[in-house]
């Protein structure tokens, strides 16, 4: 009884769903290269079906004269393992390299970091000086209109004032808010002054405002 060996070919025919092939995955990629070979056209660099079947039937030696009828060739003795013409690089050399990525990688952005961290740490100083100089400008600026709003409220008050002082003319009082109105500080000391001395103060002042005339 002879051994029969009947190897058949695989009729691939267009799917009409291979367009949604594209991008799934092939986890038979490997073994797929090993049976029909890397080249699309050819298939160049495996083993034709007629070889590897006159390879298989050499190695059986009076199939039915021997009982091996059973016998049944398994699909790796089908496949060629050409995992070792594939160049490997040293992993040693990607690990290094790897680590010096990395390495440059933590070194760049630990400056970048150190460096916006002096940034906003100047950023701030200069904020808060600036904001210091700000608000010794605008305690200036209130004392001063608050000044002035005094000052303005003593010139409206002055008449007032000069009317209290006994033995003070109507024209003397006229010439006296304009000397006290003028003179700022002398009108500070006017107001400033108890009612009993007020007299003698604005007639000295009667006195150097007709001299300098």
């Amino acid at each position: 009884m002879s051994c029969k060996y009947v190897l058949t070919t695989l009729d691939f025919q267009v799917d009409k769903d291979a367009k949604f092939m594209r991008n799934k995955p092939w986890p038979f990629w490997e073994t797929w290269k090993c049976i029909f070979g890397r080249d699309r056209a050819t298939g160049g660099g495996v083993e034709d079906i007629p070889v590897a079947t006159a390879r298989v039937r050499s190695q059986v030696v009076g199939g039915s004269q021997c009982g091996e009828s059973a016998y049944q060739p398994s699909f790796e003795e089908f496949i060629i393992d050409d995992s070792n013409n594939v160049p490997q690089e040293p992993a040693t050399q990607n690990n290094s390299s790897d680590n010096s990525d990395k390495y440059t990688s933590t070194t760049k952005t630990g400056s970048l970091k150190r460096k916006n961290e002096t940034n906003d740490a100047d950023l701030m100083h200069f904020l808060s000086n600036l904001h210091a100089d700000t608000n010794n400008r605008l305690e200036v600026i209130a004392a001063r209109i608050g000044y002035e709003f005094d000052l303005g409220k003593a010139r409206q008050e002055v008449f007032e004032k000069l009317g209290e002082v006994n033995g003070l003319t109507l024209d003397q009082r006229y010439e006296l808010c304009d000397i006290l109105g003028d003179k700022s500080q002398r009108l500070e000391v006017f107001m400033g002054m108890p009612s009993h001395a007020r007299l003698g103060y604005v007639m000295r002042l009667i006195h150097q405002n007709q001299k300098a005339d």
